[in-house]
């Protein structure tokens, strides 16, 4: 079989375009892989965000839930000694009005300054404090 150059430029055309045919598939082949193995990357990456911003949240709401406590103690004992501040401001003004009435003769005691003159917290809360 004589082998022409119109063979020759066959062979290597049929060589040539099947090149450039396995070359397109491959490389629509790997473009679909690369894309997925992007995918993938980008994917592993917002998972490993969203797992630190979880645990950094669960901190966060623990040290919350921490300062809420902390807040609420503290709330309860300056609750306690405001109260006991009234009532004993309650039993100078008392014992002022018993030492004034039972001693006679002597000069009178004036009564303690009034609390919180600033606001209206006492009256608030001599309306709501039973008497002794």
């Amino acid at each position: 079989m004589p082998i022409d150059a119109q063979t020759v430029s066959a062979v290597v055309g049929a060589v040539g375009l099947s090149t450039i045919v396995a070359a397109a598939i491959n490389a629509v082949s790997n473009r679909k892989k690369t894309g997925a193995d992007a995918t993938k990357v980008i994917t592993d990456a917002a998972l490993g965000v969203v797992t630190q911003l979880q645990s950094r949240i669960k901190e966060l709401l623990d040290e919350v839930q921490e300062l809420k406590a902390r807040e609420d103690s503290r709330d309860r004992r300056e609750d306690a000694a405001r109260r006991a501040l009234i009532r004993h401001h309650q039993w100078d003004l008392r014992l002022v009005s018993i030492v004034n009435e039972s001693l006679p003769g002597h000069k009178n005691l004036l009564p303690p300054p009034p609390l919180f003159q600033e606001d209206d917290w006492l009256n608030e809360q001599d309306q709501t404090t039973p008497q002794p």
